[in-house]
């Protein structure tokens, strides 16, 4: 409960609004692809605009997931709970920027298995496409993927932090230094 005093309005607002900006990139990301009227009448019956709006998902969540990996650690920080809520956003998105090679990295060392069994689970779910024997591998793989991927997530979070205490006094002084 010593936390408790970091739960502002401003950390829920932060929140929404990194929640709101991933909705509308990927809502974005099925109408370019073609899929937007997936699950309507209108709903376009082939496999690679699936395939393409199934891409093009995992590709915008990765880079919004690590772009903004650091909101909450900012949001918790008392060193930057003046801030003005946009110049914190701002922060937030350099920060994201400027650690995002460290911040992939932490995700590639962590999630391997997951990545692994996740892609043999894509091929096959796309070899199933012409023959669905292929589909029992998928659900497998799948699956380990899921569970692999349920139970790295806190250490996933570990590494993050571990990137945010290392560099943290470099932010923090570039950012003194911007304001005088």
């Amino acid at each position: 409960f010593m936390g408790i005093k970091t739960m502002t309005g401003k950390v829920f607002l932060m929140n929404i609004l990194v929640g709101v900006i991933t909705v509308i990139l990927l809502m974005f990301a099925l109408l370019i692809s073609g899929a937007g009227f997936l699950f309507t009448p209108f709903a376009i019956n082939n496999t690679r605009v699936l395939i393409v709006a199934i891409v093009l998902i995992i590709l915008i969540t990765i880079l919004l997931s690590l772009l903004f990996a650091y909101v909450n650690f900012f949001m918790a920080d008392e060193r930057y709970r003046d801030l003005p809520f946009f110049d914190t956003f701002m922060l937030i998105l350099r920060t994201g920027l400027k650690l995002f090679k460290e911040s992939f990295m932490a995700g590639v060392r962590v999630y391997k298995i997951s990545l692994l069994t996740g892609a043999i689970a894509l091929v096959t779910g796309i070899l199933s496409l012409k023959s669905p024997a292929g589909l029992i591998f998928t659900f497998i793989f799948g699956g380990i993927a899921a569970i692999a991927f349920f139970l790295l997530t806190p250490r996933f979070h570990a590494s993050l932090a571990d990137v945010y205490e290392e560099n943290n006094e470099r932010i923090y002084s570039h950012t003194v230094e911007e304001d005088l």
